[in-house]
């Protein structure tokens, strides 16, 4: 580590005011992109192997910057972590299309849909750093940015995936607009208004969908047992026949429910003279059986008496 060492002297910390941000309009905005007066497209191993960066976070950040302007995708490879303090000792990133595709999903012989395009041509570009106690940084040991395919233009780039994220306050504003009955594509329209262009938003309108659907499942998960007893409760006053049983664990949590209304009940007294324990194993998100007590009625359909 003796060559890494000396270049540590020569080569100044990374930090957010090395790293200028601009939207990348034009071919020029490339330009504008640089590191210690280096543009990014000019960037060579020599100038970057050495650098220290004071967090994995800050490292990330640069390479993600460096991607978009050069306009490629990145895909994070190894991780290892220091098992005595939990630190991330060793970070890489690569370039997506670095290594190649599986044999088993190359072949069709046995499959009805056709591969999915190429998207892997052994890409030798990454970054990486390692954590040295000494300097209390994470220094740069590999760095390398030739490609083995062509690049995305300036235009393109933040069509790339893992250049597009919804941040929190978008996240917000959509949700706020959908609860007054705003479509979500009227929202990235006027998202798109305020930031200057589609270009500039950040995000596709699917990642937008996405997103909230995602963070509505999040709101579900989080109160659905409440509002399932709360919905049974609710259909309880309405149906005076219904029965419901449940147990808690030891974490006052929802461990299991056993429910029949007065439809089911009148069903089993006519047509439970077969009855079948029907369960699932484990399939759902909660890891528990879904158990179903089900029967045939007079017409040799399906009838759920609990």
């Amino acid at each position: 580590m003796s060559s890494q060492d000396a270049s540590d002297e020569t080569q100044p910390d990374m930090s957010d005011s090395n790293v200028q941000e601009h939207s990348l309009e034009t071919e020029s905005d490339i330009n504008q992109l640089e590191y210690n007066g280096i543009r990014y497209d000019k960037l060579t191993p020599e100038d970057l192997i050495g650098v220290k960066f004071v967090t994995v976070e800050a490292a990330e950040a640069f390479y993600y910057g460096y991607a978009k302007a050069m306009g490629f995708d990145v895909r994070k490879d190894d991780k290892r972590t220091s098992t005595r303090t939990g630190r991330v000792t060793i970070r890489k990133w690569v370039c997506s299309a670095e290594g190649e595709r599986r044999e088993k999903y190359m072949d069709n012989n046995n499959k009805v849909r056709m591969p999915k395009k190429l998207t892997r041509y052994h890409c030798p570009c990454l970054l990486k750093v390692r954590y040295f106690k000494e300097k209390n940084s994470y220094v740069v040991v590999n760095f390398k940015t030739d490609h083995s395919h062509d690049l995305a233009q300036p235009h393109e780039s933040h069509f790339l995936r893992s250049h597009r994220s919804v941040p929190d306050s978008h996240l917000a504003l959509a949700t706020s607009m959908r609860r007054v009955s705003i479509k979500t594509c009227y929202a990235y329209q006027y998202m798109a208004d305020i930031s200057g262009g589609f270009a500039n938003v950040g995000f596709k309108m699917k990642d937008l969908y996405n997103k909230l659907d995602s963070s509505q499942r999040e709101i579900v998960l989080e109160g659905d047992a409440k509002a399932t007893l709360a919905y049974l409760e609710g259909k309880a006053a309405e149906d005076k026949k219904l029965f419901c049983k449940y147990s808690t664990n030891e974490n006052n949590k929802l461990a299991n429910l056993f429910w029949r209304d007065s439809t089911s009940l009148l069903d089993y007294c006519c047509f439970g003279d077969v009855l079948v324990f029907d369960s699932t194993y484990k399939t759902n998100h909660y890891g528990k059986p879904l158990v179903l007590f089900v029967g045939s009625n007079n017409h040799l359909l399906t009838t759920i008496f609990g």
